[in-house]
């Protein structure tokens, strides 16, 4: 899972801001909790939306998922 920016910048996803896991919650196996901060830079002022993004190679569930942008 990453994000994406778009508005007054435009970002795509990229891996370098991507939360990775490799659990399952389906058939018995267990699901992950996890989290990710990372600071961006280069934001031109003004509205920017930041969009989670989602890559997977099977079926993928993304339950309790969320999003927070601090400005700094």
């Amino acid at each position: 899972m990453s994000f994406s920016v778009s508005g007054n910048t435009t970002r795509g996803p990229s891996d370098l801001t991507a939360l990775a896991t490799f659990g399952s919650v389906g058939s018995g196996g267990s699901g992950v909790q996890a989290s990710a901060m990372y600071l961006i830079t280069g934001l031109t002022p003004g509205n920017n939306t930041f969009t989670l993004q989602y890559r997977t190679s099977s079926i993928a569930v993304f339950p309790n998922r969320s999003i927070t942008v601090i400005p700094f």
